[in-house]
């Protein structure tokens, strides 16, 4: 039987920190993961058992496996829909990742095919807008409102439970503004 726990777990084994073991789940979709130039999205539905077999996947894909191995290690993670700006007809998803005191903006798809790599690039709050894209959705994060992430818990936030891929009892703690 196919264990995506156990897997995420080895992606992650050598890393100590939050921010090792989103690296690792980045590093090792890049490296085991290729764009299915095949794949023809309107018929297409995202299935992460799929994505981990074929090794193959799209934005949607990718983005959605990133999150999973992030939620796995109890990583704040979500996906962003959007288009590009001068071509509306061009529909993309990639990350936000909160760690190290930090929220970070990651597209994998686009690095697996750039020369310089976009890596984790540090934004201001959840909702910031992307330079290239406008954000349609923000999976996971309908309730926040201009907000920042804290990890103190101080009583002007209230909590947002992202339900991890383990098990619907693990969630990823998420502390925004009210």
């Amino acid at each position: 039987n196919f264990n995506r726990e156990k897997q995420f777990d080895e992606i992650c084994s050598r890393a100590l920190t939050d921010e090792e073991k989103a690296k690792a789940a980045y590093s090792w979709i890049l490296d085991n993961i290729t764009y299915d130039y095949d794949c023809n999205p309107i018929y297409q539905y995202s299935n992460l058992d799929n994505t981990l077999q074929t090794k193959k996947g799209i934005c949607y894909d990718i983005a959605n496996l990133f999150t999973a191995i992030c939620r796995s290690q109890n990583i704040p993670c979500y996906s962003i829909d959007g288009y590009l700006k001068e071509n509306s007809q061009y529909k993309h998803t990639w990350n936000r990742v909160y760690v190290g005191g930090a929220l970070y903006a990651v597209d994998i798809t686009v690095d697996l095919s750039a020369k310089v790599l976009y890596g984790f690039f540090r934004i201001n709050s959840y909702d910031e807008p992307d330079t290239n894209y406008i954000i349609t959705r923000i999976t996971e994060n309908r309730l926040i409102r201009n907000g920042t992430w804290d990890e103190k818990h101080p009583s002007s936030y209230f909590v947002l439970k992202i339900k991890s891929c383990r098990n619907t009892q693990n969630y990823s703690m998420l502390y925004v503004l009210k």
